[in-house]
């Protein structure tokens, strides 16, 4: 926690806290608790989960690497984003690049109801190719998803 000085004093400080926080609701609370009006200046969030800035790439250190690098980088996706997993088999990726309904297998025990995301793996890679809604759902082996984000 800082502090600077002057007729407008300005106050640092970090907080650690659960998604759903109003941080700046808790800057205005503390300005009522002083007796002072009270605002944040600037708010930056670092880290969320298991992610921190610290382990960040930037834009320009991604456009310095070559394909491999950088397809390194993006299928770290697949870790960053917490949602049921299922896998797409070989002969559905024709559709899924259309954007059709596809069929999906279960990867994960999560529970996969109509309307939920899921992520959808490559069946031969485990590689992220992309996001769907799940619109049918029936045994492990007969999941219908409608893809909605793309990566092939």
């Amino acid at each position: 926690m800082g502090r600077g000085g002057g007729e407008n004093p300005l106050i640092g400080f970090s907080i650690s806290c659960s998604s759903g926080t109003y941080v700046r609701v808790l800057a205005a609370d503390l300005g009522s608790y002083l007796k002072s009006p009270a605002h944040l200046a600037s708010l930056r969030r670092t880290s969320v989960g298991k992610f921190n800035v610290k382990d960040s790439v930037t834009l320009e250190d991604m456009a310095k690497r070559d394909d491999k690098g950088r397809n390194k980088e993006i299928w770290a996706m697949r870790a960053a984003i917490n949602m049921p997993e299922a896998l797409v088999r070989e002969a559905e990726l024709k559709k899924m690049s259309e954007g059709q309904a596809i069929k999906v297998t279960r990867l994960t025990n999560d529970v996969m109801s109509i309307g939920s995301t899921a992520k959808l793996l490559h069946s031969r890679t485990s590689q992220l190719i992309g996001l769907g809604k799940i619109v049918a759902n029936g045994d492990e082996e007969n999941i219908t998803a409608k893809p909605f984000l793309v990566f092939l």
